[in-house]
């Protein structure tokens, strides 16, 4: 059974983005880079593009670190077009959760560290959908049903597109008993061959849709497989992601291709039915050219091929609006005021808002261009925390919406204490071990330490400079070290000075025989409290 469809619009509504994916940077940065249209949040299995504006000539690499600790790699790429780029999947065993996205960015002598957050969501979090009935073939003024298991509390409704210009809307209703369910009569006058069935379904906020369809004829006839895809785009952008999901059966296998104008067509590899959708997700070919294309998905189960055809359309036009911060400051101190500017296309629309890292909100208010731009003024809190105040501000240039990501460094006032706190020291060490040492300190600052271990055994932490908010030394303890407290001191300079100390303990394991293998190393506690000196 061949089936063919074309995606159809049932309601239009402008999406506001949400908050959610912020940028942050330890230390004001040499280069400026933007996060663009990182989304808040993405689903297992779901295709995530990490992009950002660049110097020319810049060369970026990176990695995805998500909440289950597994590593996703960004390897290097050149810039294009002043923009870094990567078009990754989120792994389908990935925990839910914040993700961290770190990307190092170099230009000439000059090198950035930038990160940005999102959120990631199981596919379990999707409007759960089964198709359970709809004809294969139907004949006019003959009735059939339409049957959708649905989540409890789903509404619903669609509408059938018959061949010409005729269409026939299934009402909106809640779901009875986990289902949405349409009796529907062929009418009369419906023109013979494909009948385009399109039903959305809403459920807690979200809404998913289903397309499939079915033959007017002279016959009626029930389908071999129930199949559809669900919540195919109806347009893409050149370049831009293109998800395909198919309802399948349990145990069913998938494979299909979709075809482009003057493009390459891209094979979808045979793949195997997950939680009862099969999946993939590509990027639309830049050379494609604007117009109808189609995707052909064939499911096959229980020794029987059944296929489905799918209509969308590829738009030429510019996926990412010209809009851009202009002379967002690296840095700013506390009690003063941020300026927030961004040039934009005439006519634009724009809003947003600045997140300081005590969690405090100022909102940037909705306002239409003018001269070319969007300008706010924020005041910085007197007495938020110092860290990183994220920006985000929304485009809308008629209807093509954009989203940037900057970051702003808070900093105390000039007349503000130096301050510095233990980030990593362990409790208990071994004789031998070796173990990681980390101070957290303001932007710009130096340190220089150092260990006195029992029997007044010393250890030298070199001076070293602030590194993305840290003073770090690794430290190998002493083979000879005797037991007992072993004590720690760092001096840490910005303008002014201040001391951090603490202590830790040896314990009293014997010395390694030459020649034996090393005991493994122990896990390192969490850091104790500090105690903090008076300035010297």
């Amino acid at each position: 059974m061949i089936v063919a469809l074309v995606a159809a619009v049932l309601t239009a509504a402008v999406v506001v983005p949400q908050s959610g994916a912020r940028t942050a940077a330890a230390a004001p940065a040499s280069l400026e880079a933007t996060f663009r249209d990182l989304p808040t949040s993405v689903r297992t299995g779901d295709s995530l593009r990490v992009l950002l504006d660049v110097p020319d000539a810049s060369v970026c690499d990176g990695s995805i670190v998500y909440r289950d600790n597994s590593n996703q790699a960004l390897p290097s790429v050149n810039s294009d077009n002043n923009r870094c780029r990567w078009d990754v999947i989120v792994p389908n065993g990935t925990r839910r959760g914040e993700a961290d996205v770190t990307v190092t960015v170099k230009s000439g002598n000059d090198k950035s560290t930038f990160r940005a957050h999102f959120n990631v969501g199981l596919r379990a979090e999707d409007v759960a959908l089964v198709l359970k009935d709809l004809p294969g073939s139907v004949k006019r003024n003959s009735t059939f049903t339409i049957r959708i298991d649905v989540p409890d509390k789903a509404t619903c409704q669609g509408v059938i597109y018959y061949e010409g210009t005729k269409t026939q809307v299934l009402d909106s209703r809640d779901e009875d008993n986990e289902q949405c369910r349409w009796n529907v009569t062929v009418p009369s006058d419906a023109s013979r061959g494909e009948a385009r069935v399109s039903v959305t379904v809403t459920y807690d906020g979200r809404s998913s849709t289903l397309l499939s369809s079915f033959d007017v004829s002279r016959d009626n006839d029930d389908p071999e497989m129930l199949i559809a895809f669900q919540d195919l785009p109806l347009t893409v952008a050149r370049d831009g992601a293109l998800p395909v999901r198919v309802l399948a059966p349990s145990g069913a296998t998938c494979k299909g291709e979709v075809r482009f104008r003057s493009a390459e067509n891209v094979e979808l590899a045979t793949i195997n039915e997950q939680v009862s959708l099969c999946r993939w997700s590509l990027t639309v070919p830049k050379e494609a050219k604007r117009g109808d294309a189609e995707v052909s998905v064939t499911v096959r189960f229980d020794g029987k091929d059944t296929s489905i055809r799918g209509i969308f359309r590829v738009d030429e036009t510019a996926e990412i609006v010209d809009a851009k911060f202009k002379e967002l400051p690296s840095s700013i101190r506390r009690g003063d005021d941020l300026e927030v500017r961004v040039t934009l296309p005439d006519g634009a629309r724009c809003w947003g808002d600045v997140t300081f890292d005590d969690g405090e909100i100022s909102t940037l208010d909705a306002r239409t261009e003018k001269s070319d731009r969007c300008l706010w003024l924020v005041k910085v809190p007197a007495y938020t925390t110092r860290g990183v105040a994220v920006v985000r501000v929304w485009v809308d240039d008629h209807g093509v919406q954009t989203s940037l990501t900057g970051n702003v460094l808070v900093e105390g006032r000039e007349d503000d204490p130096v301050s510095a706190s233990w980030q990593k020291l362990p409790t208990e060490v071994e004789r031998s071990q070796k173990f990681d040492v980390s101070v957290l300190v303001a932007s710009g600052s130096t340190c220089v330490g150092k260990i006195m271990f029992p029997d007044n055994l010393p250890w030298t932490l070199g001076n070293t400079i602030e590194d993305d908010s840290y003073c770090r030394w690794t430290v190998q303890v002493p083979v000879h070290a005797k037991p007992g407290t072993a004590k720690i001191e760092v001096k840490v300079e910005k303008k002014d000075k201040t001391t951090v100390q603490g202590e830790f303990v040896v314990k009293g394991a014997p010395a390694p025989v030459p020649g034996a293998s090393p005991a493994a190393t122990p896990a390192v506690p969490p850091a104790p409290a500090a105690t903090v000196a008076p300035a010297t």
